[in-house]
């Protein structure tokens, strides 16, 4: 499964909160961990994120679901990096 912004509650891309310090999101999928953290995964709305940026995940997979954190480090047309943070059950 791709990336996607958009889907039936709870999956998709959703901002919780924005400040000065940036923005949170919530993001459900059912995509891997693995698959989320590789380079360019969020390219796609690269424009919504800026350096700083938190995405709280939530991937179930099988069954099996996972929570982590995921930092914005660089975000440009041309590339999304990101750093991820220790699973969470």
């Amino acid at each position: 499964m791709a990336y996607s912004a958009t889907g039936t509650h709870p999956l998709g891309l959703h901002l919780i909160g924005s400040g000065a310090a940036g923005k949170i999101y919530h993001y459900a999928t059912a995509d891997a961990k693995a698959t989320v953290i590789a380079a360019n995964y969020f390219l796609t709305d690269y424009n919504k994120f800026d350096a700083g940026d938190i995405i709280h995940v939530r991937a179930v997979v099988g069954g099996t679901e996972v929570h982590f954190e995921v930092a914005i480090l660089v975000s440009s047309s041309a590339t999304v990096t990101t750093l991820s943070s220790a699973s969470k059950a």
